[in-house]
């Protein structure tokens, strides 16, 4: 049971961290408490191409801590991102 306990507090902690940016700032208390569970978390090493090649477009991302740099196609920097 320890392990279920110990994700259900990184859930809540990632909820909360949504909630402090827009547009999920504007969500009510049971979308924001749903929202965790659908998204998926990827952990990108530092140097590591962003974003990668075969990516879906259609993806949404939210740094919630570091920063990365976001190149296109022919590896030219487009913008440096961070957290939030």
């Amino acid at each position: 049971m320890r392990y279920k306990y110990s994700m259900e507090i990184e859930l809540v902690e990632i909820r909360d961290f949504i909630a402090q940016h827009s547009p999920f700032d504007v969500l009510d208390d049971d979308a924001l408490n749903n929202l965790p569970k659908d998204l998926t978390i990827r952990y990108i090493r530092r140097g590591a191409r962003f974003p990668e090649p075969d990516t879906n477009r259609n993806s949404l991302y939210i740094i919630r801590s570091g920063a990365i740099e976001f190149r296109d196609a022919q590896d030219q920097l487009i913008d440096k991102l961070a957290e939030g």
